[in-house]
């Protein structure tokens, strides 16, 4: 009886073992088959999918660089157009202005009368001054008659030493107080032309700053005069420049659209301490352009010594954080003409041209426009020929 019980129990056990084994036989033959399918389905659409089309082969101008040891800056130094004599006309003394006889604009020729002063109470010291000396004039007249009188008297010994020589010395103060009166009229006299004020040279009025009937202090400005001729141009040169200049040097001075050639006249010795510059002269050899005050600019050339190469601005490719870089040409493992690039940094640049200095080495060719147009390792076709090298070809 035991026997017979035991049996189905072991039997419905190994059933069990045996569902649950072909159930997951057919889980993982579902899974294994589901793999294999989505595996053949991406492999068939990426089959599917067109292959990437190579980067066509782009045409550009190349060029060679080539080291110097300098490069050339054009320095601009702003100055101002000067009169050869530039004179504020004042009186020495002070006094009421009688008459200005010019106005701003007028030509004036040299010693014309420009201004003068009421000379009323210099014309009254001066009638004083006479009206005194006559009457020492005459005083010493009489002294005169009356030392030679005592003279005679004294020889026929009627007359003291003490009277003769009381006229004799009165005689002598007389004489001294007529020279201080011949003295205080040339004063006077020097006053009445000072009086007058007079052009000190041949040149046109820049400034009318009193009128008749002002008051003018002693050396008050009436009129600024500027001297008729050639111009000069005056400008503060750094003193590094000043040294390469030469009188025999032709230098040019732009106004505006004008060009106006000019002579080296004169270097000051020292150093402005606002500019820190030094002041140059420049004679303008244009006679007509006096327009006295406009500014002008004068264009220097100076050298610097420093190694590197000069490259269109065109050849220029921004990078990040302020870096720059060229496109290079260069040859790939295949013997291929590809684009490569070097890094640069900009020594001086101007509208057109950059003078740099990078990882390029002496010989290396560039694209000389349009690097933004290729990528790195890009096959490209050389056009024309490559300045400072013969056409190539591209492989």
């Amino acid at each position: 009886m035991a026997s017979t019980t035991s049996s189905p129990s072991i039997f419905k056990r190994a059933f069990r073992r045996l569902s649950i084994i072909v159930t997951t036989l057919v889980f993982l033959a579902i899974a294994v088959g589901a793999i294999i399918f989505g595996t053949t389905t991406i492999a068939d659409r990426a089959a599917a999918v067109p292959g990437v089309t190579p980067a066509p082969v782009v045409d550009v101008a190349v060029s060679m660089i080539t080291y110097q040891d300098n490069y050339t800056v054009q320095r601009r130094f702003v100055g101002q157009v000067e009169p050869l004599q530039r004179t504020l006309v004042a009186f020495e003394q002070g006094g009421t202005i009688v008459s200005v006889n010019v106005d701003e604009g007028d030509t004036v020729e040299k010693s014309a009368i420009v201004a003068t002063l009421d000379t009323r109470l210099l014309e009254a010291e001066k009638s004083r001054l006479n009206a005194s000396k006559r009457a020492l004039q005459a005083q010493a007249d009489l002294l005169k008659r009356t030392a030679d009188r005592q003279t005679k008297l004294q020889d026929r010994g009627f007359a003291s030493n003490q009277a003769l020589d009381q006229a004799v010395f009165g005689l002598a103060e007389v004489n001294a107080r007529l020279a201080e009166l011949d003295a205080g009229l040339i004063a006077n006299a020097i006053q009445l032309e000072k009086a007058v004020i007079r052009a000190p040279f041949r040149g046109r009025v820049a400034q009318r700053l009193l009128d008749a009937g002002a008051t003018a202090a002693a050396g008050a400005p009436v009129v600024s005069v500027l001297q008729n001729g050639k111009a000069e141009f005056r400008v503060g040169i750094t003193p590094s420049l000043v040294a390469s200049l030469s009188e025999d040097q032709t230098f040019q001075v732009t106004f505006g659209n004008e060009h106006v050639k000019a002579k080296l006249v004169s270097i000051s010795p020292d150093v402005t301490a606002t500019t820190r510059t030094q002041i140059v002269r420049f004679a303008l050899e244009d006679g007509g352009h006096s327009l006295f005050g406009q500014t002008g600019t004068l264009t220097l050339s100076q050298r610097i010594k420093q190694s590197g190469a000069m490259i269109p601005i065109s050849a220029l490719e921004e990078g990040v954080r302020g870096l720059w870089s060229i496109k290079t040409v260069v040859q790939d493992a295949d013997k291929k003409t590809i684009v490569g690039k070097e890094a640069v940094e900009i020594v001086h640049a101007t509208e057109d041209t950059a003078f740099v200095r990078g990882t390029f080495k002496e010989g290396a060719r560039f694209i000389n426009d349009g690097p933004h147009r290729v990528t790195v390792g890009q096959r490209i076709n050389i056009l024309g020929a490559e300045t400072g090298n013969g056409a190539e070809a591209s492989n």
